[in-house]
């Protein structure tokens, strides 16, 4: 079984991502030379994708832009004036689309890798199921919604996980097989029109293995933009799905990773840097006066472009 198409969530609002994700779209956020989304792009298309949809809503007009001066001729752009909700949004995707086959949806700002023999397993689930939802095992304490399921049918899914120490959540990529879905028109919500678990025909994959990285909030970005440089080149991280994305888009080509290493500031800006201060910050634009967010993020106060 193939993926064909693929959905690529990015109509968030960016309320988590602070000032700068007012002005520029979460997707949008560098990792070094590239933005988030098209590293996502590049993911969706190894893995097969040859009509990649993405969805917009805040700052749709960056988006748009970018891909229009690219060459990504097989992206879709959806705008949403109104957001419809992931369910809303695979609706008008059913709606749209050429063949009701199978499709991917991943987060704009999460990169998930399953074990291959994992994911090879949720595409043959597929075929006789409407949706397989992916899992990840979390700690109770990290305040995630809890997937209950029997013989591995989603049957529940519980806000307050009641559980001893881990519990399995829904790490945001399914495949939806869009034969099977019955078209809702409209807003709607992606549990009570897609993933219908009480039609019994909701199967949850948990990954013997899994790689996963979130830029979702400034704090993660950060994280993750000094995890993908203590990653690189480091002989038991050669096996990485998102180290070896990066190297496939150029990202580390002509990069010198020890300069990052032994400073405490990765420059994503076109000017020099320069400051006193001994902190691990990431300067998006210092040109021009900035700020210093908790998590270490600088930023210039009347952003532009990156």
């Amino acid at each position: 079984m193939k993926i064909n198409k693929c959905l690529i969530l990015s109509a968030g609002l960016g309320t988590r991502m602070g000032n700068i994700g007012e002005v520029l779209p979460k997707v949008m956020w560098p990792v070094f030379g590239k933005p988030i989304l098209e590293l996502q792009i590049r993911y969706a298309r190894s893995i097969g994708a040859k009509r990649i949809y993405i969805n917009t809503h805040h700052g749709s007009e960056i988006i748009h832009g970018y891909i229009k001066n690219s060459d990504f001729t097989d992206v879709h752009v959806l705008y949403e004036p109104e957001l419809l909700g992931i369910g809303g949004t695979i609706h008008r995707i059913k709606e749209i689309s050429q063949e009701d086959d199978n499709l991917l949806v991943i987060n704009g700002d999460q990169f998930y890798f399953p074990d291959k023999n994992s994911f090879a397993n949720g595409l043959e689930l597929i075929r006789e199921n409407n949706v397989v939802l992916f899992a990840i095992k979390v700690n109770k304490n990290q305040g995630y919604n809890q997937l209950i399921d029997n013989d591995g049918f989603l049957v529940n899914i519980k806000t307050q996980a009641i559980v001893p120490q881990e519990y399995n959540t829904y790490s945001g990529v399914c495949v939806v097989n869009l034969k099977k879905l019955n078209f809702v028109a409209g807003k709607s919500d992606f549990f009570q029109t897609v993933a219908k678990y009480e039609d019994g025909k909701v199967k949850i994959v948990e990954p013997h293995g899994f790689e996963y990285w979130d830029f979702g909030t400034t704090e993660r970005y950060f994280s993750s933009m000094f995890r993908v440089l203590a990653d690189h080149d480091q002989p038991r991280n050669k096996n990485s799905g998102f180290n070896e994305l990066c190297d496939s888009s150029g990202i580390f080509k002509g990069l010198d990773c020890k300069q990052f290493r032994s400073s405490s500031i990765i420059n994503l800006s076109r000017y020099a840097c320069k400051t006193g201060l001994d902190v691990r910050a990431i300067v998006i634009d210092s040109n021009g006066p900035q700020t210093i967010f908790e998590s270490g993020i600088y930023y210039k106060k009347y952003f532009n472009s990156i």
